[in-house]
């Protein structure tokens, strides 16, 4: 697995809910390295409700960004592309010139050997 710096907030995250006595404090979800809080749900909430929340939210989010990063490579590949149809042109171009002035070359060599 990557390390965690990289992993999107979701997938690098945990639910957590304290008891003090009988009294549950609210659901947080933390970041794993910092324990920031990235959103809460109410203390009400069950134990499956919250981790049936959590699982949904990171199974779309991972979904989400597998989905952007195919779309980025694609309009990638899309502007690669182009560059190197671009860059063929021009290649061509530069043939077409060297032919010629090498038969140019060729043609001047020729008139010289034949002055002599």
């Amino acid at each position: 697995m990557s390390k965690q710096e990289d992993l999107i907030p979701l997938q690098a995250s945990h639910v957590a809910q304290h008891t003090n006595g009988h009294i549950k404090s609210d659901w947080s979800v933390e970041l794993n390295k910092t324990d920031e809080k990235i959103l809460e749900f109410p203390s009400t909430y069950t134990d499956a409700e919250v981790f049936k929340i959590m699982d949904f939210a990171k199974k779309y989010e991972l979904e989400a960004l597998n989905i952007g990063i195919n779309f980025a490579k694609k309009q990638g590949n899309v502007y690669l592309k182009s560059i190197i149809d671009e860059q063929l042109k021009i290649i061509e171009l530069l043939k077409s010139d060297n032919e010629r002035l090498a038969k140019a070359l060729e043609t001047e060599m020729f008139k010289n050997i034949v002055e002599e």
